[in-house]
């Protein structure tokens, strides 16, 4: 059963911070692995990670309070999480695939892919789960599709785009109550090969957009789905000032009068850029710009959302860009997530989500602990609001350059055909179990690395001696309070901030078996952190 030991995180004293910057106590026998994350429209944090033996669902309030956990399974499945308006949470996994041949002559193959679609309330029960199946004829080359799940604002389209020839453009449509309300597909033998669905978002009026690009293509494909499954339009916008060496859309966000913005990339001699598009309903470029930035990063991950007062934020890989309702840069913040020349821990985002305290990044806290010898991967959550960063962030140059939208040359792409490539939805069976509830901790105490010096740079004595023999105290060299941990080589707690000075200025070792120690010191308030190694020996 997954299990919530005391950890590092456990370690480390709360701290009070205008945005809540959470690190999460989910230590289960392996390295728990965050997925992805969602933010509720209450603003609860929603998390899918993988522990052990399955995935737990976590959920906590802005604030950090936790409010329920739930086991998943018992493989380490996958899932795509999505926020509905009501605080509720979708949650799509993988179920399988099924191959046979239903073609007379044989030459051909039909896959099934099952994935199984639930949703779940603000207070972790389970309203509904129902089982979906695409079904993918005339298969020569098993293809490899994703899913996209995109939740509107009272239902859920998943969408599958296929690499083979015909390319086929797969929907379903599923309402609040988990009734498939429609199921719609359309081939093309057009589109240049490795085409996907890059992104997409509802429009608010029951449909949505979808991005849909090639491999390194030089220009964009943009589809207005209605909301009965018809296509619209699907329109290619091109960029015609320069030779187009890249351009990709990772992100898109739906606007309040019914246009679609999408964040992205555009390489063009010269120039790396990220780039903003924005399309009308009838698919015509209103408003395009570019900017200046760092481009690349381990995450690999772009997003962009609007926020009630109409700013926009983008976020690439570690940068956080707020952007006026016109396009001009209002603010932007790098995310240094590691003590400045110090790489033994730094933060990578995994998805994003907008609320009006900012971009809130669920991600894992890559800690590498150089002197004990161990590397942990934890679950956090950072909320950068541009304006107002908080811990760890440095401020970031961005430039902006305007774009003319004469610029981008927009023709309608007529290729697709009405197809049938899926089949129909049904009810099946799935079960959450309730598992230990960790607390959470202020990840900027957690980033805090080894061998913090204070302003004169030199440490005080803290430690009569670093090594004792089994059984005998570590003795503290000042009568003054301090707040004390210690961990082991695996990271587990063995004395969790316990309070000592005055007469208790003995840290006993008795059931501590020979070996390397971290002894974490501070103030009782959690201030002046400092680490120390110390050495057990028989």
């Amino acid at each position: 059963m997954y299990r919530a030991l005391t950890s590092l995180f456990l370690c480390a004293p709360l701290a009070a911070m205008a945005q809540p910057q959470l690190a999460l106590d989910t230590t289960s026998d392996q390295n728990t692995i965050m997925y992805t994350g969602t933010v509720a429209s209450n603003g609860d944090r929603v998390l899918a990670l993988r522990g052990n033996p399955g995935t737990v669902l976590w959920r906590a309030a802005a604030d950090g309070t936790p409010l329920w956990a739930r086991q998943l399974g018992n493989g380490t499945l996958a899932p795509q999480l999505a926020a509905d308006p009501s605080s509720g949470t979708w949650l799509l996994h993988p179920a399988g695939v099924q191959q046979f041949s239903a073609d007379p002559s044989g030459l051909y193959d039909t896959l099934r892919y099952h994935y199984v679609l639930s949703r779940m309330d603000a207070a972790g029960t389970l309203a509904w789960a129902t089982k979906l199946t695409f079904d993918l004829r005339y298969v020569t080359l098993w293809p490899d599709p994703e899913v996209r799940l995109m939740a509107g604002d009272d239902a859920a389209f998943l969408v599958m785009y296929t690499h083979e020839v015909p390319n086929a453009l797969s929907m379903l449509k599923v309402d609040g109550q988990g009734q498939m309300l429609w199921g719609r597909s359309y081939w093309t033998d057009q589109l240049p090969p490795g085409t996907e669905v890059t992104c997409g978002a509802p429009d608010g009026n029951g449909g949505l957009f979808l991005s849909l690009e090639g491999n390194a293509s030089m220009w964009t494909y943009v589809a207005h789905v209605l909301a009965d499954g018809s296509l619209d339009w699907v329109k290619q916008a091109a960029y015609t000032n320069a030779p187009v060496y890249y351009n990709t859309t990772h992100d898109a966000a739906a606007m309040p009068d019914g246009s679609v913005l999408m964040f992205g990339r555009m390489d063009i001699p010269g120039h790396n850029y990220l780039s903003t598009l924005r399309m009308s309903p009838q698919g015509t470029v209103t408003d395009a710009h570019f900017y200046t930035a760092p481009l690349g990063g381990w995450a690999a991950l772009w997003a962009v959302a609007r926020e009630n007062d109409g700013t926009i934020l983008l976020v690439n890989d570690s940068s956080v860009i707020r952007l006026a309702v016109n396009g001009e840069v209002a603010s932007a913040v790098s995310l240094a997530s590691h003590v400045d020349g110090d790489q033994r821990n730094r933060f990578i985002p995994m998805a994003m989500s907008a609320t009006g305290e900012g971009a809130v990044l669920p991600g894992v806290l890559d800690y590498v602990h150089v002197d004990l010898g161990y590397t942990m991967h934890r679950p956090g959550i950072r909320t950068i609001d541009p304006a107002d960063p908080g811990c760890y962030t440095a401020p970031l140059a961005v430039g902006h350059v305007p774009v003319p939208t004469n610029l981008y040359v927009v023709t309608d792409f007529t290729g697709f055909e009405p197809a049938t490539f899926l089949t129909a939805a049904a009810d099946t069976l799935l079960v959450l179990q309730p598992v230990g509830m960790g607390s959470t901790t202020d990840l900027c105490e957690v980033m805090v690395a080894t061998g913090i010096q204070d302003a004169q740079h030199t440490i005080p004595a803290d430690l009569l001696n670093t090594v004792a023999a089994q059984g005998d105290p570590f003795l503290l060299a000042t009568p003054l309070a301090r707040r004390i941990s210690v961990l082991d080589v695996a990271g587990r707690c063995l004395v969790k901030e316990r309070l000592y000075g005055g007469d208790a200025q003995a840290i006993h070792t008795a059931g501590m078996p020979p070996g390397l120690y971290l002894l974490r010191m501070s103030t009782p308030e959690g201030t002046a952190v400092r680490t120390h190694r110390v050495l057990v020996i028989p």
